[in-house]
């Protein structure tokens, strides 16, 4: 509520050309809290989220930790399998979709009993709701999400996150934010909201970041919005970095950002090297994992500058843990073991898998599946 009154005049979203400034995507979340209220909801309820990258995220998150409304967030490309599957184990009472991402299927293999378009509903459901703020004690223990793994191997995962995750990741964030000589950051999300994107929501609110959506990869789409609205900085996957840099030296095409953040997969020493030489040593790359909110690790120009030229020994690594995270080697063979991690932006423990729970989970340490080891510079 601070961060809302400090930067209420500031533009949080631009979309399609419109701005809405921090206090009316506030307003707004406000409005919805009290609408999805007055529609049977309440604390601990969960919610789905079927949806693009856009800006009713924003008021959704707000609505939800307004409500204590615990949000499921789904990634668009998640198969219908599966949603039905995550709809039915969490017991989802309600879903705010996107038309084109939306079966029938859903609503005749589900309880769900609110189903929220957000081209036909999600207007007039916001329209309709009073600008007062719930009074529902929300406490740190609190279920606030959950988040769900890739389901490489079988099912999709649910992965709990109290309040206080989400409050220790939003800390993290902003000590480690990036400066902008410019006075403010810009930033372009291409990264699912519903995945290691939406780590941005509260930093935003914090930081008065300006934030521009696109639902996927598309680099003539991103190199106009960074031109025209002289984006600063991108939070983007390894892979689709090189793809970027690639269409930029074909078309000849020279982008000015001050910070580019990349995670979710490996990248090699040689495109690592690569993306410096071609951006300058503006790029950071943050290592994490589903179960543990973002950022885990972090290495930037700091790590990997030396007298001014990139030491490419040190390009292999992920950086070094964040204050307040503490990392671990465990089930060694060799030096290289399984990666654990403690923080408090660990997840308490996967939905409904007890059995998963007890191997993963042991004295607040999160054994992860993850393999690696810790120099002598830690």
């Amino acid at each position: 509520i601070e961060a809302v009154k400090r930067n209420k005049n500031k533009i949080a979203v631009i979309e399609k050309d419109k701005s809405f400034t921090y206090q009316e995507i506030y307003e707004r979340g406000i409005k919805l809290a009290d609408s999805l209220i007055d529609s049977g909801l309440n604390k601990g309820d969960k919610v789905a989220i079927l949806l693009y990258n856009c800006r009713e995220y924003f008021e959704i998150r707000i609505a939800a930790y307004l409500s204590g409304i615990v949000l499921a967030p789904l990634v668009p490309d998640t198969s219908l399998e599966d949603i039905i599957f995550i709809l039915n184990d969490c017991k989802v009472k309600a879903v705010i979709y996107h038309e084109d991402l939306f079966s029938l299927k859903i609503k005749e293999n589900t309880k769900i009993r609110l189903f929220i378009s957000l081209e036909k509903d999600y207007g007039a459901l916001v329209s309709r709701g009073e600008p007062k703020e719930p009074k529902i004690d929300i406490k740190p223990e609190d279920l606030a999400s959950i988040n769900f793994s890739s389901g490489t191997t079988g099912r999709p995962k649910g992965i709990m996150l109290m309040q206080k995750s989400w409050i220790s990741s939003f800390y993290n964030y902003v000590l480690n934010s990036p400066k902008t000589s410019n006075g403010g950051i810009k930033m372009l999300h291409i990264m699912s909201l519903a995945t290691a994107g939406g780590a941005a929501f509260l930093p935003s609110f914090f930081l008065g970041i300006e934030n521009y959506f696109l639902d996927k990869f598309d680099e003539e789409k991103i190199i106009n919005l960074i031109t025209k609205q002289k984006i600063n900085t991108i939070f983007i996957t390894p892979s689709w970095l090189n793809l970027l840099i690639d269409f930029c030296k074909y078309n000849k095409i020279k982008l000015h950002l001050k910070n580019i953040i990349i995670g979710t997969e490996p990248i090699s020493k040689e495109k690592f090297k690569e993306a410096i030489e071609f951006f300058g040593p503006i790029i950071q790359e943050g290592y994490g994992m589903a179960e543990v909110l973002p950022p885990l690790s972090l290495i930037c120009s700091k790590d990997y500058l030396k007298d001014g030229k990139t030491d490419e020994s040190k390009l292999i690594f992920a950086g070094k843990p964040m204050q307040g995270v503490k990392v671990k080697i465990v089930d060694k063979k060799g030096k290289v073991g399984r990666i654990a991690v403690k923080s408090q932006t660990v997840s308490v423990g996967y939905w409904n898998n007890r059995e998963l729970n007890k191997e993963c989970f042991k004295d607040s340490w999160f054994a992860s599946d993850d393999f690696g080891y810790i120099n002598k510079d830690g």
